[in-house]
């Protein structure tokens, strides 16, 4: 059992769309739904080839997903992979007509806003797991950047173990992976990498955009467990 499987009706194009799963999405991707990666995210492909491409290979169509939880229907896009889905977080009905996109991600380098122009973020779901407000390995959403300290608390870490953290005071943690974090400075836009087992040891990131598509590309090829270099040599 795939972990599309789990869901009630799934929808290939905006032409299938149940009148249900079509009130819940926007007008923005209503036009970009055609079961068609490259329609779906342009603005990904052009900025993020080597993620663009991963998801091609390793997953299949871009599919809406219509399912009940706890008595409540929730919709999703989902590329199905052989044995894992790449869930994306959809923005709102409403989100495109009522925000500003760009003074939502300000707090991120232009380079870097195309990967959440179509989703607040994408995570990997094993088949028989089930997606996370808070996730380790692809970038985090918006809403699910972590402080220093609510990184740490859930990495099983004591509260103030990144307390001494060489990084700057308005400072989120945008990717969690095993062994590593990626810091925003959000005043500056400037990224860092440190060490989880080495906190204090933090690395200013240069070309984070390209370091952003090097590191999707890679996590979604070859998934959690297998070390990306951060800071090359």
């Amino acid at each position: 059992m795939t972990y599309s499987d789990k869901y009630d009706e799934l929808f290939r194009s905006a032409d299938e769309l149940s009148e249900y799963a079509a009130n819940q999405l926007s007008e923005f991707f209503l036009q970009r739904f055609s079961g068609d990666l490259d329609d779906l995210f342009p603005e990904l492909k052009e900025a993020f080839p080597k993620t663009f491409a991963a998801i091609q290979f390793e997953f299949g169509a871009p599919t809406i997903g219509v399912k009940t939880i706890s008595g409540r229907r929730k919709v999703d896009l989902l590329f199905q992979g052989k044995e894992q889905c790449l869930v994306g977080d959809l923005y709102t009905r409403q989100f495109y007509d009522l925000y500003d996109f760009a003074e939502c991600y300000k707090m991120l380098p232009e380079a870097i806003r195309p990967y959440y122009q179509v989703t607040e973020g994408l995570q990997v779901v094993a088949d028989d797991g089930y997606p996370s407000l808070a996730w380790k390995g692809l970038p985090l959403s918006r809403i699910g950047r972590r402080s220093m300290s609510e990184a740490a608390e859930f990495l099983q870490l004591d509260s103030d173990y990144f307390d001494g953290i060489p990084a700057p005071p308005n400072s989120k943690v945008w990717v969690m992976s095993d062994s590593d974090l990626i810091i925003l400075d959000e005043d500056s836009g400037q990224f860092f990498h440190s060490f989880i087992a080495q906190a204090d040891d933090v690395y200013e990131l240069q070309e984070p955009a390209d370091l952003w598509d090097d590191y999707c590309g890679f996590f979604l090829r070859h998934g959690p467990g297998t070390a990306f270099q951060f800071r090359k040599p």
